[in-house]
Formats: C-alpha cells, sequence, structure tokens
C-alpha cells in the first residue's frame, strides 16, 4: 500500500511537471501567435498600399496613351519596334 501511495506521489509530481512545461510551451506559442498576427497586418497595409500605387500608376498609364501626343508618334513607335533587332 506504502509504495502505491509512493508512485502515485511520483505520478502527481511528474504530472505537475509537465503541466508548468506545458503552460510555459503554451505561454510561447500564444506570444508567437501574437507576432503573427502583427506581421499579417503589417503586409495586409503594405499589400494595400502596393494595390493604391499600382493603381495610381496603372491611371497614369492609361492617361498618357489617351494623351495627343502618345496617339501622333504612334507610327514613330512602330516603325522603331520593326527596325530593332530582336
Amino acid at each position: 500500500m506504502l509504495e502505491a501511495v509512493e508512485a502515485s506521489e511520483e505520478q502527481k509530481q511528474t504530472l505537475s511537471a509537465e503541466m508548468v512545461s506545458g503552460r510555459g510551451n503554451l505561454a510561447t506559442a500564444e506570444a508567437r501567435i501574437s507576432e503573427l498576427f502583427d506581421e499579417v497586418a503589417a503586409l495586409r497595409a503594405e499589400n494595400m498600399r502596393l494595390i493604391d500605387e499600382s493603381d495610381r500608376l496603372l491611371e497614369l498609364i492609361g492617361r498618357m496613351q489617351a494623351s495627343r501626343s502618345w496617339r501622333v508618334t504612334a507610327p514613330f513607335r512602330s516603325v522603331a519596334r520593326t527596325l530593332r533587332p530582336r
């Protein structure tokens, strides 16, 4: 009977140590999750900035291609492409 109590006490100490270790691992995992959420938020903000920049540049290109000077010089660009070595 004494052996069973000692074995039970030993199991209790082992489980207690594992619990403490598990709590430490949980805290580490939660901290990492928080870091990753912050990183995702930063990446989303950067993505939105790049989308806005892309939209701005596409609009600028569209205005340039719609300009009179772009249309007037189109034949010259066509000849230049034809003469350009491949």
